[in-house]
């Protein structure tokens, strides 16, 4: 069997899906989750049925389509090609087979195509990925002998298992080297049983004397069961004669007719031609019938049709429908385009509402009167002064911090070239001495008094930069971390004011001044009373700036605050009256309304809507009209192009059947001819037969044929005459004994009698040798014996009653293997050849050799070396289940055409390997189909691209 084509109704994530023209050798190619294994499962499913839902099988039930199933078309069948369908129903499925004879058939003709082979038996020998392969591995000469018995007749697989039914209780009851089994127990038990009996016979005296008097007996009950049995052969002999008797008298009666009749010779064509005339007037009386049954064929066709029927009844009605089948149309066509044009001004709507900043499903907001505009207008005109004042506070805010650190850095700058306060001093009042002697005192004074004045500003410089920190830090914000800054800049201009010792090295010159002033030229001195009259401008700008700073830091904290409040009450005024967060009255203008674009769609589409309803509206009433039609046009009566391909193909068959009325009734016409020339051919030969009978002087058939039986009867007779005495040669002496069948009867009883006489006389002789025993048993001792004996005896009854089930089971088995073993021709030994040719190939000569021991399989290295499967690597072993599955397959191609189904089993192979594996399977496609599903790349470079489907 062949797959020629693959249609899917629904299989997981299959729906609709069909692979045609597949070839001998057909790949399917995909990645992970392209539905490769879903596929294979198909094809299971669809042979042997869905799994049900107990099993641990995936169903693969289709989760977008209500139809479930699919089917399979199929060649080379026992039945040429076939369709097998499987769809939906109780347990796996109802399934259909369709033969292209036309016949139609379910389980039972399907099951004859897969030639009885279960779906647990296809799946282990034709269909495996890579858990199937390595499954090979548990195979075992018994077990691949017992899949040749279940392959090529339809039942034995059955069979097979009710042998193994019987082989499992047979084991059950006797295994050679068990303990547990009821015959192993059994047997230890009449062994200890025997034992004791023994012991207990060597202790009765008198026991070899009784068993001497019972063996004599025993000796001529046997002797009289001999002659009984010569008796038995005698009668058996003479019953055998009795049992022929009829053979023997018709021997006598054949051969006293021989004698007494002869007939004269009658013309051997004679019959010939009788038969010949009765054969040519049965083929023309078969041609009349089959004339005939083609008349009443045209005649039934030549009435008229349900839907004919259906037309003359109706057909004003239906003429109407069909009239206004061209506006339905057209209205159709309208209502299809308004529906179109609806959805795109619905898409435009939705889109002019995403950019005017609405929700999809937010209504349309309504216009605004011109207070609320005039409100808005003034709102956002009131934002952007804020927004602009803003923009120039921070602006000034970041001037005025870039001056502030200007000014420090400029300050740090003097101060760093600045004398001390000291050296200053110290300097001016020698020049003063040098310059102006006379007016030493008065500028000693003056500086002296300067220096006091100097010295009691400090510490107020220092209390003032104190309390500006600590009011900073209750602060935090940016007027405080600018008093803070102030501070600092207070407490270090104190510090460096207080000089305790100035006052006093002005008014009291010493050695020291004369040094440093002679150390310092004019000019440095008046370039520092420069320096200092620059510090002093320089402290007193940057207070300024920190002052100014503070001032632009609250002012831009109250701006902020007003925005906020203004931007709150119009974000109210957008909530309020349906507005996005995006618009604006100044943006789009007091007069211009940005949302009358969208109401005007949304009423277009309204109207658009409330056309497509009328049309609806006159469609259903001729829809309900049409439906009149309903009782014999089948479609789908709930969709308008359904109803109207309808309508136009009813009208068209109707007109067809009118035309193919007249046709057939000039067939009518045609045929009677041809019935009246084999009316007169049939009378002509009939003549003829008539002639023929009163040639030999008969008047009908049966005195024809009766003259000819007795001419033939006479020459048959000779003949078994001639076989009756060649059957009976050897019992003719017994024969000639008897005069008649009585005689040999009453024999018969006599010799019976005498073997009832002897059967009494044996009896007697039991019954003394059954005395005998008695008398040894009440010999033993307190009658230990006698209870042993009897205890062996019950033990081995038993024995007896267990060893025949067994034996029942045993020979029940055996005969049922024997009997398919004759049925079949013994294919494993060549299956162990062609695995080893096989695996030759994927192992490129490596291995030679493959043997199948009791419970192993081994296979032979080129060097000779021998090893068991399990030592192989896993892609080695791999290779050598695949020989031997596909060994299997050709070994049974004769007897079993199934496809091969291959899901990526070779993902273990290195390159070279699969290369050796493609080549096989190339060869094996000359006579097995093969379905291979892979996710490897690489397929392409192996196989042509007309070979390969991607999935």
């Amino acid at each position: 069997m062949k797959i020629k084509e693959i249609e899917i109704y629904g299989y997981g994530k299959w729906v609709d899906k069909s692979f045609t023209d597949i070839g001998s050798l057909q790949i399917y190619y995909g990645k992970n989750e392209a539905g490769k294994t879903t596929l294979m499962s198909f094809v299971h499913s669809v042979l042997f049925g869905f799994p049900t839902k107990q099993s641990s099988e995936l169903r693969y039930e289709p989760k977008e389509s209500t139809r479930y199933g699919g089917r399979l078309t199929v060649t080379d069948t026992p039945y040429g090609d076939a369709v097998i369908e499987r769809v939906k129903g109780k347990a796996n499925g109802d399934v259909t087979v369709t033969l292209s004879s036309g016949v139609v058939g379910s389980d039972e003709l399907l099951e004859t195509i897969l030639y009885g082979i279960d779906k647990k038996t296809y799946q282990t020998l034709f269909s495996f990925d890579l858990d199937g392969l390595q499954h090979m591995q548990k195979m075992n000469q018994k077990k691949l002998n017992r899949y040749f018995l279940s392959i090529g007749t339809l039942g034995n697989e059955q069979l097979l298992r009710v042998a193994d039914k019987f082989e499992k209780k047979a084991n059950e009851l006797y295994k050679p080297t068990g303990r547990k089994p009821k015959i192993n127990q059994k047997i230890r038990q009449v062994e200890a049983k025997r034992k004791q009996v023994q012991a207990a016979k060597e202790k009765n005296q008198q026991y070899m004397e009784f068993y001497q008097l019972k063996s004599e007996l025993e000796e001529k009950i046997q002797q009289s069961k001999d002659k009984r049995d010569e008796l038995q052969e005698k009668i058996q002999d003479y019953q055998r004669l009795n049992a022929n008797w009829n053979h023997y008298a018709e021997m006598q009666s054949i051969q006293q007719q021989m004698t007494k009749e002869k007939l004269t010779e009658l013309p051997e064509e004679g019959l010939y031609q009788l038969n010949n005339l009765q054969e040519r007037i049965g083929e023309i009386k078969e041609k009349i019938t089959d004339i005939h049954e083609e008349l009443l064929t045209i005649q039934k066709k030549q009435e008229p049709s349900r839907k004919l029927r259906f037309y003359f009844n109706n057909e004003t009605t239906v003429e109407e429908l069909l009239a206004e089948l061209n506006d339905i149309q057209q209205q159709a066509i309208e209502q299809e385009q308004l529906q179109v044009e609806v959805h795109q001004l619905e898409q435009q709507l939705i889109q002019k509402k995403f950019d005017l900043g609405l929700a999809p499903d937010s209504s349309i907001p309504e216009p605004l009167s011109d207070q609320v505009k005039q409100r808005f207008y003034e709102l956002e005109e009131l934002m952007k002064r804020v927004e602009q004042e803003q923009a120039e506070a921070k602006e000034k805010e970041q001037y005025l911090n870039y001056q502030n650190q200007s000014l420090f850095q400029q300050l740090d700058s003097l101060e760093q070239r600045l004398w001390s306060q000291e050296k200053f001093q110290d300097a001016e009042k020698e020049y003063k001495k040098r310059n102006v002697e006379e007016t030493a005192y008065t500028t000693s004074r003056a500086t002296s008094n300067q220096a006091l004045s100097t010295k009691s500003k400090s510490p107020v410089f220092l209390i003032l930069g104190v309390l500006a920190v600590a009011i900073g830090l209750l602060i935090h914000n940016m007027m405080g971390y600018g008093l803070i800054g102030i501070g600092i800049l207070s407490i270090v201009w104190g510090l460096k004011r207080k000089s305790p010792t100035a006052v006093e090295s002005s008014v009291t010159p010493s050695k020291t001044a004369d040094d440093e002033f002679s150390a310092s030229s004019y000019e440095e001195f008046i370039q520092q009373k420069e320096l200092k009259k620059q510090w002093r401008e320089k402290l007193a700008e940057n207070d300024q700036v920190t002052y100014d700073l503070n001032q632009i830091r609250e002012l831009i904290v109250r701006l902020e605050h007003e925005s906020n409040e203004l931007q709150k009450e119009e974000n109210g005024l957008r909530t309020e009256y349906g507005y996005p967060a995006s618009f604006s009255v100044v943006g789009s203008g007091m007069d211009a309304d940005p949302f009358q674009f969208i109401r005007e769609l949304n009423a277009d589409i309204r109207s658009k809507e409330k056309r497509i309803a009328e049309l609806e509206q006159f469609i259903g009433y001729w829809s309900e009209k049409a439906s009149l039609l309903e009782a014999v046009v089948f479609l789908d009566w709930n969709s308008l192009p359904s109803i109207i391909n309808g309508l136009v193909n009813y009208k068209e068959e109707v007109a067809n059947e009118r035309i193919q009325r007249n046709q057939l009734l000039q067939s009518e016409k045609e045929v009677h001819n041809r019935l009246q020339h084999w009316d007169k051919q049939q009378k002509e030969l009939e003549t003829q037969r008539m002639e023929l009978f009163r040639s030999i002087q008969v008047k009908d058939e049966d005195e024809f044929r009766k003259k000819y039986i007795l001419f033939q009867n006479l020459t048959d007779k000779k003949d078994r005459l001639s076989v009756l005495e060649t059957q009976l040669i050897d019992d003719l002496n017994l024969y000639n004994q008897f005069k008649d069948q009585a005689e040999l009867t009453e024999s018969i009883q006599k010799h019976s009698l005498a073997i009832e006489n002897r059967k009494q006389t044996e009896e007697e002789m039991l019954n003394e040798k059954i005395n005998y025993e008695l008398s040894m048993q009440r010999l033993e001792e307190g009658g230990e014996y006698s209870v042993l004996l009897q205890e062996m005896s019950i033990l081995e009854n038993e024995l007896q009653m267990i060893v025949d089930e067994w034996s029942s089971y045993k020979v029940a088995s055996t005969m049922i293997e024997r009997t398919l073993n004759l049925a079949k021709k013994d294919r494993f030994p060549q299956t162990i050849i062609d695995t080893a040719a096989f695996f030759a190939l994927l192992t490129r000569g490596n291995y030679q050799n493959v043997y199948v021991e009791e419970e192993r399989l081994l296979v032979q290295r080129k060097d000779g070396a021998l090893f068991d499967a399990a030592e192989l690597s896993k892609g080695t072993a791999e290779q050598l289940y695949v020989a031997l599955r596909f060994a299997f397959v050709k070994n049974t191609s004769d007897l079993v055409k199934l496809p091969l189904l291959i899901d990526d089993g070779f993902v273990n192979f290195d390159s070279q390997r699969k290369n050796e594996m493609f080549e096989l399977m190339n060869q094996m496609s000359q006579t097995t189909q093969i379905l291979y599903f892979t996710f490897d790349e690489t397929i392409d470079q192996s196989y042509p691209q007309e070979t390969i489907e991607m999935l």
